[in-house]
């Protein structure tokens, strides 16, 4: 059976869940992101046919709010698959935008070295001027 993120958690091995690289969202095997697609069991089976202990992981997975199943024959699945498209792209979005005003906000550290060393230097030179018995008085 075939099914789609909703959220994010981590992909177990004993759970037998098969990510594919090639599919939308895969990100890495280890844990399963918001809107990946993944499958689980055997192929073409359908779910009344699976064992009791498959049956039980799928419960699992729905019931959590782990992942909706990806059919593309039932409409309540695809609405579901499209809202969770959309949530993942807004997010994405969201993400890049925050991390462009994070950069844009950075400052060089070239410019923290410069600023730290004109303010030492500003607060060193009259020191060391008072020191030498000049500047002014």
């Amino acid at each position: 059976m075939n099914f789609v993120a909703r959220k994010q958690f981590a992909n177990v091995k004993e759970l037998g869940l098969k990510l594919d690289e090639k599919e939308k969202g895969f990100i890495h095997q280890e844990h399963v992101h918001k809107g990946a697609r993944f499958s689980y069991g055997k192929e073409g089976v359908e779910y009344i046919d699976l064992p009791a202990n498959e049956k039980q992981v799928i419960g699992q997975l729905l019931h959590s709010g782990c992942a909706v199943i990806d059919n593309t024959k039932d409409d309540q699945s695809v609405k579901a698959v499209a809202k969770i498209d959309a949530q993942v792209k807004a997010e994405r979005k969201a993400e890049e935008a925050a991390e462009e005003r994070a950069r844009k906000a950075a400052v060089p550290i070239q410019d923290l070295i410069a600023t730290a060393v004109a303010t030492a230097v500003a607060q060193a030179v009259p020191a060391a001027l008072k020191a030498a018995g000049g500047g002014s008085k």
